[in-house]
């Protein structure tokens, strides 16, 4: 089993940002992207973590949370 705990995916969520950081055209969907983007390098558990000490859920620095909210629904995601 692999797994990666110290994944931060995208600084900022705004499309200029995700261009930026080279997520371009992977705006559509962020989660599945990084979730297909782990399955295809055969890491199994993922952490989207933020260099916050605290991250209160439903904060700004609740990646995670964020990312399950705007593309959780989304039922065409790998796995």
């Amino acid at each position: 089993m692999k797994a990666d705990l110290h994944f931060h995916g995208p600084i900022g969520f705004q499309p200029h940002w995700l261009k930026v950081q080279g997520y371009t055209g992977k705006d559509e969907n962020v989660l599945r992207y990084i979730a297909d983007n782990c399955f295809e390098r055969g890491i199994d558990i993922c952490a989207i973590t933020s260099e916050e000490q605290e991250i209160p859920r439903g904060s700004v620095h609740d990646r995670l949370g964020f990312m399950i909210k705007k593309w959780g629904r989304d039922t065409k995601a790998a796995g």
